[in-house]
């Protein structure tokens, strides 16, 4: 288990992370939008939670599937460690961000006191399906909409858009229950789905260790 979480930069990924969500504490001012439904209010560190996604979501890749995929052994187990892992620092981090930042801030907002944390939750539920079937380098880019979306459009008053758009939605139900399958969804998928032997890092890692070949051989 030591050896899969250091092939993963784990503790790399939480360290920036970490650094991340104080340097956000910096950005304590609150931002308001204006939309014909009503003004949003909430503090920077909401929408910038996808730079932490972003920072531990580098933290589930990996350096050896040549050899993990050759096992018998399953890494589901592995995988949901490091997953809940990223998880819960991601989770802590941003709990104490967003109290603190809205202490800061000394104005209400309509999101609510613990947006931040809804909003890494969620968005770290959609990076972790999209790295399921593509890339970690592309799972907080595929995210990133649903940061811009409720920001440029009203998606305020109704049930979907409550939902669809969590990161500033205000303090309901519905972002939460969102938030909540959003991240279910992404850890079941990245735990069972994720296949060592379809990773596109492995194949690109295959691609270049081929040519390398050829070019040896050609030298000779």
């Amino acid at each position: 288990m030591r050896f899969y979480f250091r092939t993963r930069h784990t503790l790399a990924a939480v360290v920036a992370g970490t650094g991340i969500e104080a340097a956000l504490l910096l950005l304590g001012r609150p931002l308001v939008i204006h939309h014909h439904s009503g003004v949003v209010t909430f503090t920077v560190a909401t929408p910038l939670q996808i730079l932490v996604v972003g920072a531990l979501a580098l933290g589930l890749s990996s350096r050896t599937e040549q050899f993990e995929f050759a096992g018998v052994r399953s890494l589901s187990g592995l995988r949901l460690a490091n997953a809940c892992l990223l998880i819960f620092v991601g989770a802590t981090a941003s709990s104490a961000v967003s109290m603190l930042a809205n202490a800061m801030s000394g104005e209400p907002v309509t999101v609510g006191v613990f947006a931040p944390l809804r909003a890494f939750l969620g968005l770290f539920g959609v990076a972790l399906g999209v790295i399921t079937f593509t890339d970690m380098r592309l799972g907080a880019l595929c995210a990133l909409p649903l940061v811009f979306l409720p920001a440029a459009f009203d998606m305020r008053g109704t049930m979907v858009g409550e939902t669809a758009g969590f990161v500033l939605a205000d303090e309901q139900d519905a972002p939460w229950v969102s938030v909540c399958v959003l991240l279910t969804l992404g850890l079941i998928l990245y735990v069972f789905g994720y296949s060592e032997r379809a990773s596109p890092s492995m194949n690109r890692r295959s691609i270049v260790d081929s040519r390398g070949r050829h070019r040896m051989k050609a030298v000779r």
